[in-house]
Formats: C-alpha cells, sequence, structure tokens
C-alpha cells in the first residue's frame, strides 16, 4: 500500500474532528503511505476552501464534490500511481465518489476499497 487516503464528508453527516483523528493514528500507526484527508461534499459546507486547514501542514487535504465535480480530477492524479487504500465512515461519498470518476476505467493501478467503522 502507497498510500491511503482518509474520506469524510463536509456535511449530511458532518465531520467529527475526533473520529478523523481515529482514522489517522490508525492509518498512522499501521504505517500505509502517505496519508491524505478527503473532504467530500465540500459543496454542502460554508467556508469550503478553508475546511480542514489546520491539518495541512501534516497531510495533503483534498476537497471534492460528486454533485459539482469539484477535485475529481486531483483526485484521479493522485491515484494514476501506486496502490491506495480508501477508508471512512458509512455516507461520506466513497462509492459515489468512484461512480463519477468512472475509476475502473479511468485508473490503471490497483485500488482498494475499504470501510473501516470505527466507533
Amino acid at each position: 500500500i502507497d498510500k491511503v487516503i482518509l474520506t469524510f464528508a463536509a456535511a449530511k453527516p458532518n465531520l467529527h474532528p475526533l473520529l478523523l483523528n481515529k482514522f489517522i493514528t490508525l492509518a498512522e500507526f499501521s504505517n500505509l503511505g502517505e496519508i491524505i484527508i478527503c473532504v467530500n461534499k465540500i459543496d454542502l459546507a460554508k467556508g469550503a476552501e478553508n475546511f480542514l486547514s489546520e491539518y495541512e501542514s501534516l497531510y495533503k487535504i483534498i476537497r471534492t464534490s460528486t454533485l459539482t465535480g469539484a477535485g475529481i480530477e486531483d483526485l484521479k492524479k493522485i491515484l494514476s500511481e501506486g496502490v491506495t487504500v480508501f477508508a471512512g465512515p458509512s455516507g461520506v461519498g466513497k462509492c459515489s465518489r468512484w461512480r463519477v470518476m468512472k475509476i475502473w476505467s479511468a485508473v490503471r493501478n490497483i485500488c482498494v476499497l475499504i470501510w473501516l467503522q470505527v466507533r
């Protein structure tokens, strides 16, 4: 595994910082490679351009919207090399983003999609 993309929604469900920190801790502890935070449903958030800016000094932040297509091309570039793991809570748009990107034909690498439920 070369990188892990921790996927959360900006809204519906709202991003809970403690849950994000749990996912980051798990990814760091598991030594899963580069950690990237992807915030989906950014179209639903006010002040989206600064969303999670406090994490930007440590991790790459991608802000996406499957509704508007924002950030999808940036995500495709990240997925163009290596093996990537997606992780995040239910309802944040992991599968929706895959459909929008048409990932199965657009990206030549092997991607692993996993759902982690942190309680």
